[in-house]
């Protein structure tokens, strides 16, 4: 008898509730919006924050956000694609900064989780290549508007 063992891949079409990978990144934006590092550090492996205790990733955030003057306005996340203890999640981030991102152009990254101890947690983001958009973007499952205060970074 041969054993064949094959990856099931499935799509995870709900955020609502619990730890699944999108309501990872959903808090985790949330968070950003908020400027609430510290919750943004508890959904992150090491790998996305540089080895960086909370106390210190926040105060580098901190800093990064002030000088670029980041602002996100709002993000939508699509169908999660899980195979055994990763996860990718496709997110379209509306956001500007006075760096990168001066214009306002929408951004579509693709958020990396990893399962550790039963928590999914983010490990790595990456922008999404133009040939990947129709494949990763096909159906928005949740749609974030930040509201215009948290939006709005300290001046």
């Amino acid at each position: 008898m041969i054993a064949t063992v094959a990856t099931v891949l499935f799509v995870c079409t709900g955020t609502a509730g619990g730890n699944s990978p999108a309501q990872v990144v959903v808090d985790y934006l949330d968070a950003l919006a908020r400027r609430d590092f510290v919750t943004a550090h508890g959904l992150l492996t090491e790998n996305m924050t540089g080895g960086l205790d909370a106390w210190a990733w926040t105060i580098q955030q901190q800093r990064i956000f002030k000088q670029s003057r980041v602002e996100i306005f709002g993000f939508d996340t699509y169908e999660t694609t899980v195979s055994d203890e990763t996860a990718a999640v496709p997110n379209v981030l509306r956001s500007r900064d006075a760096m990168i991102n001066t214009e306002g152009e929408p951004e579509y990254e693709v958020y990396q989780l990893v399962k550790r101890n039963g928590r999914w947690l983010i490990d790595r983001q990456r922008l999404a290549k133009k040939a990947e958009l129709e494949k990763l973007f096909r159906r928005r499952v949740h749609r974030r508007d930040v509201a215009a205060s948290a939006a709005t970074p300290d001046r």
